[in-house]
């Protein structure tokens, strides 16, 4: 090279036009971050799997004294899907009883469903003396320090799928079926590289985040259904699938759901959708910004969207 011609402070000589950098620098980055940030530690999962197996014992003495052959209780909810959440408030435990059970509390009067919750309740108290137990509509809490366990009460349905109690007006029992709603989210990820659950708990981290009044497994649902069709569900653009998740969560605003296998529906509401509406705003700027490799204005707007507890931004 001409040793004449004169270097600008960058290493560059003058006069030859640099090349602009790429675009979307900081979005992997950004998303790996945001992601191992709430995953739930070793520990509290450790400590989450002993609570359910002391729960699982007491009741087993109680329930199957002769044993069974396959494990009477089971992970559903955020646990049984992986799709918790740091910090995780609760765990679902589903814990499925003999036949002869609800054939006992079948000859009973009155909400026969908040009485096998009750019993289930006196049968832990005699164990966890010291620990908060009530019967809560569908689940029996046992709230420990470290964490709350919800024991779902079970029967195996004729058909597959379980049989849950339902206390509120005047108690019902309801179908459902844990197993297909893994299955779902299985097939969702094994088709988007593991995207299904990632977006499940970046929803799920923005329902924290905002307050709205979303049950988690309307995400899950919702997550399937949009992965099902999204044309960029293949590729690793995190803001843009974030962006326009939102987008599709706003539109499904006073509609309904239906889940997995049993078709059972579900109204989503409306009350949410100016939150869901907010997020996307905030959402479609930082995917400007990232575009642009503005990094503070971008995180100062995914903040916006997840919070600074985890972004740290």
């Amino acid at each position: 090279m001409n040793a004449l011609v004169p270097w600008n402070t960058f290493g560059l000589p003058y006069g030859i036009p640099q090349a602009a950098p790429p675009g979307w620098l900081h979005v992997a980055a950004r998303f790996a971050r945001l992601l191992e940030g709430i995953g739930v530690p070793q520990s509290s999962i450790d400590d989450g799997m002993t609570k359910a197996l002391g729960i699982v014992t007491v009741l087993n003495k109680a329930y199957w004294p002769r044993g069974w052959s396959e494990a009477p209780g089971k992970l559903v909810g955020s646990w049984g899907k992986h799709t918790r959440v740091h910090p995780s408030g609760d765990l679902d435990l589903l814990y499925l009883l003999p036949p002869e059970v609800f054939d006992r509390f079948a000859m009973r009067q009155g909400n026969r469903q908040s009485q096998l919750l009750q019993e289930m309740k006196e049968t832990l108290k005699a164990t966890y003396p010291r620990t908060d137990l009530r019967g809560d509509g569908q689940v029996v809490v046992v709230d420990f320090f470290s964490i709350k366990v919800e024991v779902v009460p079970a029967f195996l349905a004729v058909g597959g799928g379980v049989v849950t109690c339902d206390t509120n007006t005047g108690g019902r029992y309801r179908v459902s079926d844990p197993a297909a709603e893994v299955a779902s989210l299985d097939r969702a990820d094994r088709t988007t590289s593991g995207r299904a659950r990632a977006l499940v708990r970046l929803m799920k981290l923005w329902k924290r985040t905002s307050g709205v009044d979303i049950p988690s497994f309307a995400f899950e649902i919702l997550a399937v259904e949009f992965l099902a069709t999204y044309e960029h569900a293949h590729q690793p653009w995190w803001d843009w699938l974030v962006r326009d998740f939102l987008a599709f969560l706003h539109s499904r605003s006073d509609t309904w759901i239906c889940f997995p296998v049993t078709g059972e529906p579900y109204w989503l509401g409306r009350q949410w959708g100016p939150a869901a509406m907010r997020a996307l705003r905030a959402a479609e700027a930082a995917c400007a910004n990232e575009q642009l490799n503005f990094d503070g204005l971008a995180a100062d707007q995914w903040c916006a969207v997840f919070g600074r507890r985890v972004l740290g931004s």
